[in-house]
């Protein structure tokens, strides 16, 4: 059983408070003790906390405990499951065998971004995302890569995230995403991009682009582009 996608972006030590609470009595303990139980430092407690309370896994309780929400209880459910199911596949695996050496190789590829200079305020505006064609000092992947993307701002977007197949020697098909921004403004997004591999879904890059709209159009269409440069990890 994989994890439902949004527990894997959940930061460090995320995983393991809903665990610690799960665990627990009422599902419920106090900062400090799952701090001393964990043996993390506050200042990590913290910003794993922040996200598990934004994304309601995790509620603060009358009297400064905090708990699990009914949805941090299937969280903690779901990731006991996948850690049995993690034990029998590792047991069902022939003596010798290390799973961790499927993967042995990273290669760089480029992620293009391109999208208008100018949104318009409450109206969608299209934002596209592609894998550029290994360069001739590239290494090459054996096989294709299977890619999930995802963008996240204050605006509407539509689809959150998209499916890209990363071909092993050309560029990607496109990805098209329709950006709707509330009001005029700047709006910072960030790309997630993930790598589906045999073993896990992994990170290959986390990027920031800022977004400009205006109250009326712009005189001319005028489009952006950047690059960033991702991690593949390949079978050696």
């Amino acid at each position: 059983m994989a994890l439902p996608f949004e527990l894997t972006t959940l930061p460090r030590y995320g995983l393991e408070i809903i665990g610690y609470l799960y665990a627990c009595d009422n599902y419920a303990a106090e900062d400090m003790q799952i701090i001393d139980a964990l043996g993390i430092s506050e200042r990590g407690f913290g910003k794993a906390l922040r996200r598990l309370v934004t994304k309601e896994y995790v509620e603060m309780q009358y009297g400064g405990p905090y708990a699990l929400t009914e949805k941090g209880v299937e969280a903690a459910e779901a990731i006991a499951a996948h850690q049995d199911e993690e034990i029998h596949e590792a047991a069902a695996e022939p003596q010798g065998y290390d799973a961790s050496l499927a993967v042995t190789m990273s290669i760089s590829r480029r992620l293009i971004a391109i999208f208008p200079r100018t949104y318009v305020a409450g109206q969608p505006g299209y934002f596209f995302l592609k894998v550029d064609a290994p360069g001739p000092q590239d290494d090459l992947s054996p096989a294709a890569a299977d890619l999930t993307v995802r963008l996240q701002n204050a605006c509407l977007v539509e689809p959150a995230q998209r499916d890209l197949n990363v071909p092993p020697d050309e560029a990607s098909a496109a990805v098209r995403f329709a950006i709707t921004p509330p009001a005029a403004g700047q709006y910072r997004t960030s790309i997630e991009v993930f790598q589906t591999t045999a073993l896990d879904l992994v990170e290959a890059g986390l990027f920031e682009v800022t977004l400009v709209a205006e109250a009326s159009p712009p005189g001319e269409d005028v489009f952006w582009r950047e690059d960033f440069g991702i991690a593949l990890q390949v079978a050696g």
